[in-house]
């Protein structure tokens, strides 16, 4: 059974499979999933630059 959880894990991870924008709400790859996938242009406002997040956030 670690075998499947070691492939689903893989496959949440990789930007490029269906189980990462799933996992993250989408119901499917978007269009623009290699700008989307994009750290540099992650959401500041979300805590995903690791800095703090505020009470706000939730």
């Amino acid at each position: 059974m670690t075998g499947r959880n070691d492939d689903n894990r893989a496959n949440q991870m990789n930007h490029n499979n269906d189980a990462y924008w799933s996992a993250r709400g989408y119901e499917e790859r978007p269009e623009d999933w290699e700008e989307a996938s994009d750290p540099a242009n992650a959401d500041a406002g979300a805590g995903s630059d690791g800095g703090p997040l505020s009470v706000d956030d939730y």
